[in-house]
C-alpha cells in the first residue's frame, strides 16, 4: 500500500465528478506503498499539451508536483494501496479514490468518472446483493461510498476483473 502523491499531478487533482470515495481514510498509513518511482513524468492534457509533473518520495507519501501555466507549482500528496499484478488504488486527499496501472517507466490512471456506475452494473448482472458494502447517494449513481477497505477494493478488483476501465491519462517517465 502507498500514499499516492501529495504532488499536484493532475492524477490526484482530478476533481472527481465520479468515484470511488469513502467519509473516512480507508487506506492506513503503516500499510502505504510507493510503487511510482522519484523523477520526472510527462503527460498530454485535454487539449494535447504535454504537462510536466515531478514525484518524489517523502516517506509513506508520494508527492506529485505540477508546474502550471502562470508559473506557480501544485503539490498533492496520495496514499496508494498494492492490489495485485502491477495495479493499485490511490486515496486523494479528500477520500477519493483512484485505480493506477505501473509498469515499467508508465503510470496510467483510470477513468474515474466511470467507476461507480461500471462497478453497480456488474454486481447487478452477477445478481450480487450490496447492502451495506456500498451505497450511492441521491441521484447520482456516479459516486460510490464505501465504508470499509475490503469492500472499496471488491470494486476495484471487479472493474479490473472484468475489463471496465478506461485510461484517462498515462504518465511517461524521463
Amino acid at each position: 500500500m502507498s500514499y499516492f502523491i501529495r504532488a499536484g499531478l493532475t492524477l490526484a487533482s482530478l476533481s472527481l465528478s465520479g468515484c470511488f470515495h469513502s467519509d473516512d481514510p480507508l487506506i492506513d498509513f503503516p500499510r502505504a506503498d510507493t510503487p511510482i518511482a522519484e523523477g520526472r513524468y510527462t503527460y498530454a492534457d485535454n487539449n494535447g499539451k504535454a504537462v510536466a509533473v515531478t514525484v518524489a518520495i517523502d516517506g509513506r507519501w508520494t508527492n506529485v508536483t505540477t508546474l502550471k501555466d502562470d508559473g506557480s507549482t501544485e503539490v498533492q500528496g496520495l496514499v496508494i494501496y498494492d492490489l495485485h499484478h502491477d495495479f493499485y488504488v490511490a486515496m486523494a486527499p479528500r477520500y477519493e479514490y483512484f485505480i493506477l496501472y505501473v509498469k515499467d517507466r508508465n503510470v496510467t490512471v483510470f477513468d474515474p468518472s466511470r467507476y461507480c456506475r461500471d462497478y453497480l452494473d456488474i454486481v447487478r448482472a452477477k445478481g450480487i446483493n450490496l447492502y451495506g458494502g456500498v451505497r450511492v447517494t441521491g441521484d447520482n449513481p456516479r459516486t460510490c461510498h464505501f465504508d470499509n477497505l475490503n469492500d472499496m477494493l471488491d470494486g476495484a478488483i471487479a472493474l479490473i476483473e472484468n475489463n471496465r476501465l478506461g485510461a484517462w491519462r498515462t504518465y511517461r517517465r524521463q
